[in-house]
C-alpha cells in the first residue's frame, strides 16, 4: 500500500509542483486548502496520512493546532520555511516539527526528506526506541545543514560530546591493555617521542677523562 501524504496549500506554487512529485514517487497525495480539511483527513483512523507537508503559515495559530495534533497521532510533520525567517531551527522546535526546509525547496529533496521521517517513525514503532527531537530532521536548510531534524547528530549536525565519551575510555582501556605492568604496579606507555611513562629515565653515565665513546663496554 502506498504511503499517504497530505500537503497544505497554503503556498499553493510550491504544493502543486510537490504534489506531482510526490505521485510520480508512487505516494498517495491529499490537498487540503483549509484547517478543516485537514482535521478531517488526519482525523479518519486508518486513512491518516503518514507524513504532512506544511507549504507555509507556520506562524498562524492553525499550524500549531494542525501540528499538535499530528504530535498526539504521531504523523511525521515536514515545514517549508520562508528564507526571510530569521531562525528556522527555532521555529522548527517551537512549532515541534519533524523536519524543516527553507523555500524555494527543491521537489525531489521534499520527496526524499518525506521518505525518510516515515522510514524512520516505522523503525521507532517496531523498535521502540524514541530519540526524535523537532530539531532532528530540521537543520536541513535548501542547500545547506543536511544532518538530521535527527540522524543521531540533531540538526545542523552538531554531535553531543557526552555519545562520544564511552567509546573514548574504551579506546583508552583497550590501549592501556596493551602495556604491561612493572614490579610498582605501573603502566609504561610509550609516547610518540619514544619516552616511557610510568618509569623514571636513568640518568646519563658522565665520561671519564681520557676515555671515549669506543672505550665504553657494550
Amino acid at each position: 500500500m502506498a504511503d499517504r501524504v497530505l500537503i497544505t496549500t497554503d503556498d499553493l506554487e510550491h504544493a502543486v509542483r510537490i504534489n506531482a512529485h510526490l505521485e510520480t514517487a508512487g505516494f498517495q497525495t491529499t490537498l487540503a486548502s483549509s484547517f478543516d480539511d485537514v482535521r478531517r483527513v488526519v482525523g479518519t483512523g486508518a486513512a491518516a496520512p503518514d507524513c504532512i507537508v506544511l507549504t507555509g503559515a507556520l506562524h498562524e495559530s492553525s499550524a500549531a493546532q494542525l501540528l499538535r495534533i499530528a504530535h498526539d497521532r504521531s504523523i511525521s510533520t515536514l515545514g517549508l520555511v520562508e528564507q526571510t525567517e530569521p531562525d528556522p531551527k527555532a521555529l522548527a522546535r517551537e512549532l515541534g516539527l519533524t523536519a524543516f526546509l527553507e523555500k524555494p525547496a527543491d521537489p525531489a529533496e521534499v520527496t526524499a526528506t518525506v521518505r525518510r521521517l516515515i522510514e524512520r517513525r516505522r523503525l521507532q514503532a517496531r523498535t521502540g526506541i524514541l530519540g526524535e527531537s523537532p530539531t532532528d530532521g530540521a537543520g536541513e536548510r535548501h542547500g545547506a545543514d543536511r544532518g538530521g531534524v535527527g540522524d543521531g547528530q540533531g540538526a545542523g549536525g552538531t554531535r553531543d560530546p557526552r555519545s562520544v565519551a564511552p567509546a573514548r575510555q574504551a579506546l583508552h582501556r583497550r590501549e592501556l591493555r596493551r602495556h604491561p605492568r612493572d614490579a610498582a604496579r605501573k603502566r609504561a606507555v610509550r609516547t610518540r617521542e619514544g619516552r616511557l611513562h610510568g618509569c623514571r629515565r636513568a640518568p646519563a653515565r658522565p665520561l671519564r677523562a681520557g676515555r671515549g665513546w669506543d672505550d665504553l663496554p657494550g
